[in-house]
């Protein structure tokens, strides 16, 4: 058998016979045949173009059927709906055919009114700017919180020593606890001269998987020993300062159990859990101090995984109101960790001669964490259809813990009252507007933050320091203490003056005759009102009449949101919150 018999077989035998045959072919005899396929498909391909190209240019050209019929216009009718079907079906209908009684305006092309999904997408394009501004300065009020309890923490030997009457219980269990995180430093450091130089080294020699998964596993720890610290510390504070009332609330079931082992279960714990949440950030500092001062990338891979499996958790679940604020709670305590963290590495690294952490690394992290902020909360607000004006109610929220802890308990004389349901008690309300019995004030624990290892890790990293400035210069330790207790006070100044002007400026207000809240006339105007947000006012000033006499009996009220009111009642841990239960 010769090629040109081989080639016909190929042609027209099938696939199943090409490679049977081709395997008897020298290379040099296939070659021209696949040029020749080649030529004719690129022929057959020419001619098809050229054959559409033809049959649109008849389509889109009706003059030729006029130019070629004179008597009948019917061609030319049929045609130019042809013409019309087939640029619809190229480039879709247009607003003119879809539409064609529509009034048109001045530039308007659009036919009637927008549909409600585009108001609403609309509405939440134009409130981004707004949304921003509101959610920072939550971070702003929630981080001062979070450091002036800090900061009281860290000064309670001298309250110890110079306000003795003040000292409560609680102060005793923080101190107690405080220890505790100091002497499990201490400890660990009889291994090895250096404890932190030690860890440095040891994390620094693994690699960058073990990092990353190093790194994950601490941030996990750290979530868990915050909620099993925060419920221990809470039911210790609790039995040391009413015993058999702790024991009561357990039931009649356990009150004989709970009385005898409550105390002392709680404080195993609370030991145990804020010695292992001490060590957790320990190797914390050190993970991202290793990552800091690596000479690739490592920083940034570190930042960018984080932030994306950060996006994925919380992007792609539900949510509501409610449980949104856990987010935003738990976004605050983060930038608190990261400022803590770097004061931390720079007392390590003070007694060296190079800077153990770039300005330039900071500032990256830090504007990092805010566009992933930003970003995450923009997108859960839209997945979830939550109104972005919900983070202007949690600043209110937080100022309402802050005036509940500052200024609210001065005013037994006033009753509260919610302005959109007649569901909450105004004896219910005054006790959600108490102040905290517990360890923690109700401003940091709404959050759920755990200040008492942060504290413990910073009294640890100060000691040398202040060794060596005791010996050295101990008015300058004198200056450093004397800078602390002045921005202890600035802080709690500022938490009160903010607190009272928004109570003054925008929660209080006359009562009614009748003694009633003025539900319907708050009805009235809600809707002017941004979803969530009180429809509180500063009333205006009037001038006093001189010889007047000021107007005793008229009575004070605060006025809440139920919304307010539901934030109120939330718990920091609490996955389910704002659902149903089943």
């Amino acid at each position: 058998m010769n090629a040109q018999g081989k080639v016909c077989v190929i042609v027209h035998g099938g696939r199943c016979y090409v490679s049977l045959l081709l395997e008897s072919i020298p290379f040099d005899c296939i070659t021209p045949i696949l040029a020749d396929i080649q030529v004719c498909i690129l022929k057959a391909t020419c001619m098809t173009v050229l054959s559409l190209f033809y049959s649109f240019s008849l389509f889109l050209r009706p003059t030729l059927f006029s130019q070629s019929i004179r008597g009948s216009r019917q061609p030319v009718l049929v045609t130019c709906q042809m013409q019309a079907r087939l640029l619809r079906s190229l480039f879709g209908p247009s607003d003119r055919e879809r539409c064609p009684d529509a009034s048109r305006h001045e530039g308007s092309t659009m036919c009637g009114q927008q549909d409600i999904g585009f108001v609403k997408q609309l509405r939440h394009f134009v409130r981004m700017p707004d949304m921003f501004v509101d959610i920072e300065y939550f971070f702003a009020l929630t981080i001062l919180g979070m450091v002036e309890n800090l900061l009281s923490l860290l000064i309670l030997p001298l309250k110890l020593i110079v306000s003795v009457h003040r000292f409560e219980r609680r102060d005793a269990v923080a101190l107690v606890l405080i220890v505790v995180g100091v002497l499990t430093y201490t400890l660990l450091s009889f291994k090895t001269v250096e404890l932190y130089a030690y860890l440095y080294h040891a994390v620094r020699r693994t690699s960058f998987i073990k990092l990353m998964m190093v790194f994950n596993i601490l941030e996990v720890a750290d979530k868990l020993l915050s909620a099993l610290s925060h419920e221990a510390t809470e039911v210790l504070t609790a039995c040391v300062g009413d015993w058999r009332g702790a024991a009561q609330t357990c039931g009649e079931q356990c009150e004989r159990f709970a009385a005898t082992w409550l105390p002392v279960l709680s404080a195993v714990v609370a030991v145990v859990s804020v010695a292992a949440h001490a060590v957790v950030l320990l190797l914390s500092v050190v993970t991202l101090n290793v990552a800091v001062n690596s000479e690739g990338n490592l920083l940034l891979t570190l930042i960018v995984s984080s932030s994306l499996s950060e996006l994925k958790g919380a992007v792609y679940k539900k949510h509501n109101r409610e449980s949104l604020y856990s987010v935003a709670a738990a976004d605050a305590i983060e930038r608190v960790k990261f400022l803590l963290f770097v004061l931390v590495m720079v007392m390590q690294h003070m007694h060296e001669r190079f800077c153990g952490l770039d300005f330039a690394d900071t500032l990256f992290v830090l504007l990092s964490e805010v566009a992933v902020d930003f970003t995450k909360h923009l997108f859960v607000a839209k997945f979830n259809g939550i109104s972005l004006s919900v983070y202007r109610s949690f600043t209110q929220l937080t100022l309402i813990d802050m005036a509940a802890e500052t200024v609210l308990w001065r005013l037994t004389h006033i009753r509260a009252c919610c302005v959109d349901s007649a569901l909450y008690d105004s004896q219910d309300l005054r006790k959600l507007l108490r102040p905290s019995d517990g360890f923690f004030p109700k401003y940091v624990r709404r959050t759920g933050f755990v200040p008492v290892p942060y504290a413990a890790l910073l009294l640890w990293s100060f000691s040398p320091i202040a060794h060596a400035l005791f010996r050295n210069a101990p008015l300058l330790l004198l200056l450093v203490l004397v800078a602390v207790m002045l921005l202890k006070v600035f802080m709690s100044e500022l938490i009160h003056s903010v607190s009272m002007r928004f109570v003054v400026r925008s929660m209080l207000s006359a009562e009614s005759c009748a003694g009633e809240c003025q539900y319907s006339k708050w009805q009235n105007t809600v809707g002017s009102q941004l979803h969530g947000v009180s429809p509180l006012a500063t009333p205006p000033r009037v001038r006093k009449q001189r010889g007047e006499e000021p107007m005793h009996g008229t009575a004070k009220v605060l006025q809440l949101t139920s919304f307010l009111c539901s934030l109120m009642t939330l718990d920091p841990f609490d996955l389910q919150v704002g659902k149903l239960r089943r």
